[in-house]
């Protein structure tokens, strides 16, 4: 096997020299991969079930450990998600509001990544030859451990620093509008509902009373002018 750092960059002359060896698979190429030899990149990873090339560089995979050496994964739903969707970095308001407001969210978003059992349900389905050669401890979940690309991980940061700044933002302004228990003097009682009563704002200096028993006071002091 070739290591990564025998082989030779890709060039010119190698995808005319591809063209000339293989020229109907190379006429039903797009044209771009035939010319650019930046469209292509170097693959040394493969899926153990499904023997698709994983680029390390865009796909999300899973790697375990058999026998002392790696086996790789390719991710279900690659390339179905952006990082961007996955993190909800295009969904921010004017004020650049992230889709993701806590960084319990942006935590909690790669979920939609983490293997379970039925993921190893469907491999026996499809894959039951790989499956079948491997120990029965590799085919759960805990064995396999989840591999995020570069700008898979550079977009989790940028979601977590804009969730940072959403909790900061969203801290200022509460403590802001808040009203210090300490100045409350009273309890307002509507529907069943309590609340602390500023009573710099209220006008309020003593304890409310109702309408019933203003409209008896009223009477009261009435009766004697």
């Amino acid at each position: 096997m070739i290591r990564p750092i025998d082989a030779e960059p890709l060039s010119k002359d190698t995808l005319v020299l591809l063209e000339t060896d293989f020229p109907n698979q190379c006429d039903a190429a797009p044209s771009v991969l035939i010319s650019d030899p930046l469209q292509w990149v170097l693959v040394n990873k493969f899926c153990f079930f499904s023997g698709g090339p994983i680029n390390t560089e865009e796909d999300v995979y899973y790697q375990a450990d058999f026998d002392g050496n790696p086996i790789y994964m390719l991710a279900f739903l690659s390339p179905s998600l952006t990082p961007e969707e996955l993190y909800k970095l295009t969904e921010g308001g004017p004020e650049n509001e992230p889709g993701l407001k806590s960084v319990a969210d942006v935590q909690e978003v790669e979920s939609v990544y983490d293997l379970t059992e039925r993921d190893f349900d469907d491999l026996k389905l499809y894959h039951l030859g790989p499956c079948r050669a491997l120990p029965q401890y590799i085919l759960q979940p805990s064995a396999w451990t989840k591999v995020l690309p570069p700008h898979f991980l550079a977009a989790r940061q940028q979601a977590m620093l804009r969730a940072h700044d959403y909790d900061g933002r969203f801290d200022d302004e509460l403590a802001q509008n808040s009203v210090p228990v300490s100045e409350s003097t009273s309890i307002k009682t509507e529907n069943g509902q309590l609340s602390v009563v500023d009573p710099k704002s209220s006008g309020f200096d003593k304890d409310p009373i109702s309408q019933e028993e203003a409209e008896q006071e009223g009477a009261f002091h009435s009766n004697f002018t």
